[in-house]
């Protein structure tokens, strides 16, 4: 009997422990899925990766990735991509803090790659697969692109079936590599010696593909080499390495930073290494019509930075999204105007919207050059602009041991000088007509609601989120009380066999 209620004892601690630490029933990559429409004019995404505390045994990222994401929240790309080393060492439990952080925001298509540090811990592998997505994957969401996801902490035998997954039924797609070691430019910091062989096998063979994108050096870097533009965008929050660490003919700058693009169907492309927390961008609703968006963002060179931004409205019983590029040192206003069959007027001059009915990879598209009467497209519901997921995340304290450790960009970012700063391609979208008249706009001077990006100057206001639902706190509360009520019963009869004579 005695036996019995030990067992019941120790079953009733494990029992406590995994209602503590169990794994969500859907990953990040599963939770934000959302269907991609083939037939839009360009695809705004942003990439980001090296986010991983500076104390690697840490749960929170450095306060610097909480500037990034949330200015990605406000951006609201059609896809975002994690570069690895999001966790510091593999724990669950630094897992389950990133969970929380990427599940509080909007983002939509969220794709991960693994960094080493996601695995230093054993476990991080299982953790990664419960938490986060697949180890790889190839995604062909995006008209006339290939988005390759490689794992370089797997084995090379995984690693070359990914490769070949990647040039196999491209039918005509260009190839966006992404994986976390680099293999170019050289840093002193590349992809391990195997995988790099593999890489140049299929690359040789196949083709080289026309982007690649890499983290695990934290900062920028850029070259083009053999027709590959090579691009490492590491640097959302962990430590910043120094420029001198760059070889060859390449452009890098140690600045914190995610990486914007914009991708179109015939295979051209355009990016921006946006700096962070230095500028600020701030989307505003300011009435059940009208968004403001102010962009006075600068890229890792200091010049000013045109971001994409996508709004979000419902409209009766539809979705409908406006895409527009912002441009830098501007206000944007965008507003449905009931008072004129739901005329979208804006300021904007690079932009589109769409929504999608029965069929969720076809959108009904209008251009900037089609008439902006939205009635005339079935668009006939009184508009509502969207407040979802718009509130600012911030970072906790900082733990005493780090507190004198910088979290923050550089004001002068360092650059190479070994060569010259790659200048930004411009967007290929075409002008708008004249129909749209923001002097008709019914904007109200004070704003209702208004959800601002924190600057480099804004204060710590709350703790994260606790990590535990109501149905997991009641668990655990219950079957705290069936050890507590086991102990109690194991002590009075233990007392009760000794008191017993013999």
């Amino acid at each position: 009997m005695k036996k019995i209620e030990a067992y019941a004892f120790l079953i009733s601690v494990l029992l406590l422990g995994v209602s503590i630490s169990a794994a969500p029933t859907s990953t990040l990559t599963d939770l934000r899925a959302k269907p991609i429409p083939v037939n839009l004019p360009w695809y705004p995404i942003v990439f980001f990766g090296d986010n991983r505390p500076i104390d690697y045994l840490a749960d929170y990222p450095p306060e610097v990735f909480y500037h990034a994401i949330n200015e990605i929240n406000a951006i609201y790309p059609i896809a975002v991509i994690g570069l690895g080393d999001h966790v510091g060492y593999g724990y669950e439990s630094q897992y389950r803090v990133f969970y929380e952080i990427i599940n509080s925001t909007r983002l939509e298509n969220t794709w991960f790659i693994m960094g080493n540090h996601e695995v230093v811990y054993p476990d991080g592998w299982k953790y990664w697969s419960q938490y986060i997505g697949p180890l790889d994957a190839i995604r062909d969401d995006i008209p006339g692109w290939r988005i390759a996801l490689l794992n370089t902490e797997a084995d090379v035998k995984r690693w070359e079936q990914a490769l070949n997954r990647t040039y196999s039924g491209l039918d005509g797609r260009k190839i966006i590599l992404v994986f976390h070691r680099p293999a170019y430019p050289d840093v002193n910091h590349n992809i391990k010696p195997e995988h790099n062989a593999s890489l140049h096998k299929f690359m040789n063979m196949y083709g080289w593909p026309a982007i690649a994108v890499q983290a695990h050096w934290h900062g920028w870097a850029s070259q083009s080499f053999n027709g590959t533009h090579w691009i490492i965008a590491g640097s959302a929050g962990a430590p910043l390495y120094p420029v001198s660490d760059c070889r060859g003919n390449a452009s890098c700058v140690s600045d914190y930073h995610y990486l914007v693009m914009v991708l179109y169907p015939n295979g051209t492309y355009s990016y921006t290494p946006v700096s962070i927390p230095r500028g600020s961008l701030s989307l505003k609703v300011l009435n059940s019509t009208a968004y403001l968006v102010e962009n006075r963002k600068i890229d890792v060179y200091g010049r000013p930075a045109t971001v994409p931004v996508r709004l979000k409205y419902t409209v009766g019983d539809r979705i409908l999204y406006v895409v527009l590029l912002a441009p830098a040192n501007k206000t944007i206003i965008v507003n449905i105007n009931t008072k004129l069959q739901n005329k979208l007027e804006t300021n904007a001059t690079l932009f589109y919207t769409y929504y999608v009915t029965t069929d969720p990879i076809h959108a009904t598209v209008v251009s900037s050059q089609q008439s902006p009467i939205l009635a005339i497209y079935g668009l006939t519901g009184i508009p509502k602009s969207s407040t979802e997921a718009l509130q600012t995340l911030n970072p906790p304290p900082p733990p005493p041991s780090q507190s004198s450790k910088p979290t923050q960009a550089p004001s002068t970012p360092k650059t190479t000088s070994n060569a010259t700063p790659p200048v930004t391609a411009t967007p290929q979208a075409s002008q708008p007509s004249s129909s749209v008249n923001i002097s008709q706009t019914t904007v109200p001077v004070n704003a209702t609601q208004q959800v601002p990006v924190p600057t480099t100057t804004a204060p710590i206001q709350a703790e994260p989120k606790l990590l535990i639902t109501p149905s997991t706190a009641l668990l655990i509360i219950t079957l705290a009380a069936l050890v507590i009520a086991g102990i109690t019963v194991y002590i009075r009869r233990k007392q009760t066999s000794v008191s017993r004579p013999a």
